[in-house]
């Protein structure tokens, strides 16, 4: 067993405080980024940082538009009770609505990547023959 001379102890201590300046400026930095961006003309609906997906979301939630918009036509919901459901003004649930209406081309090719990526996925995990 190699014993732990000081000098080892130095260079070990000098490179994990190096990581953790490392880690310090990366958490600066996508702290300097806003996580939500107003875009206009949405009141209650902002943009998110997200590797492919474009739509909106709703302020303050991690919610998107097409999810809030699925979920009460799914639960046959009018705007009112839809408001008080997700605790929300009913200006931020038929914004929501409208957006979700203006966007259907971007909102169906979002589903077909998502489905596609669920099926890789699925793919993946099935049981590969051993050669």
């Amino acid at each position: 067993m190699a014993r732990k001379t000081p000098d080892n102890q130095d260079a070990r201590l000098r490179q994990i405080e190096k990581r953790l300046l490392h880690v310090e400026q990366l958490l600066k930095e996508k702290n300097a980024q806003p996580r939500e961006t107003p875009i206009k003309p949405w009141r209650f609906l902002v943009r998110r940082r997200h590797p492919w997906r474009r739509q909106l979301y709703l302020k303050g939630r991690n919610l998107t538009a097409r999810q809030l918009a699925g979920s009460i036509k799914a639960n046959r919901m009018d705007d009112k009770k839809a408001a008080a459901n997700y605790h929300l003004p009913i200006q931020a649930i038929r914004e929501a609505l409208a957006y979700v209406e203006q966007s259907a081309d971007l909102l169906r090719a979002e589903a077909e990547i998502e489905r596609l990526m669920h099926q890789r996925a699925e793919a993946a995990r099935v049981a590969q023959p051993v050669s």
